[in-house]
């Protein structure tokens, strides 16, 4: 019973270190294993294994295992010796990805977007020479943009992941009922999951969408000012010509 506990104590801790470094998300993904139940069509009580303990719940198996696999790759991982960047690169990296204000920057390149000066060759020039760097600019807000999207997903997949299991352990106690023939499928887990958890869902799917669209908006703003590069300096050449 002793060694029951500190497991329960482990996979515990486990799942508390999933979601610290988002505690937005902490309480929906706490929250889902203990829904799940209430939240089920079948909803027909916790089962129990046959020695009588309390059987283990979908997250807190995932965490056991989770914490297992840590375990093994702390053996042989040394976090202070991952490969890194030499000093000089290092501090070119930490200046790309210094952004003090990042709304700013793409509320001034969106403006200046819009030529409203006369197209002579010397403001074709100036804006040529703006063209370039503000290129650069928008690039580098787009790069930025893309590590801090890399941070939500990190985040968000345990969340997504939790309340996929379940809806996964729902529709498994149907096939074990008897109440299901065919495999379960990746869109009936969407789904069950979409049914159990309706607000947790939509709001996660609506938030990744939105995150997603932001990316692809940045990449696309990013090659409209490349574009801008070439189309002054097309026009710019064009005049010279004639």
């Amino acid at each position: 019973m002793a060694e029951q506990r500190t497991s329960a104590a482990r996979a515990t801790a486990v799942v508390d270190g999933l979601f610290r470094t988002a505690p937005q998300n902490r309480t929906v993904a706490q929250k889902i294993e203990a829904q799940a139940e209430a939240r089920s069509p079948n909803a027909p009580g916790r089962r129990k294994p046959a020695d009588g303990a309390p059987a283990k719940d979908a997250f807190q198996t995932r965490a056991a295992q989770a914490f297992s696999g840590a375990r093994k790759a702390a053996s042989i991982i040394d976090l202070d010796n991952l490969p890194i960047m030499d000093a000089p690169w290092q501090r070119i990296q930490e200046r790309t990805f210094t952004l003090e204000d990042p709304e700013g920057l793409h509320r001034e390149l969106e403006g200046a977007l819009r030529l409203t000066e006369a197209l002579t060759p010397g403001n074709l020039q100036a804006a040529l020479n703006d063209a370039e760097d503000n290129a650069r600019r928008a690039h580098q807000l787009y790069i930025v943009a893309r590590v801090d999207f890399e941070r939500f997903e990190l985040e968000m997949a345990p969340v997504v992941d939790a309340m996929r299991e379940a809806a996964n352990q729902d529709l498994q106690k149907e096939k074990d009922q008897k109440q299901r023939s065919k495999a379960i499928t990746d869109a009936d887990i969407k789904g069950r999951a979409s049914i159990m958890f309706p607000d947790e869902w939509a709001l996660v799917q609506r938030r990744r969408a939105e995150a997603e669209g932001l990316m692809d908006t940045l990449k696309h703003f990013a090659d409209l000012w490349k574009q801008r590069c070439y189309s002054l300096s097309t026009m710019l050449n064009t005049g010279k010509r004639g």
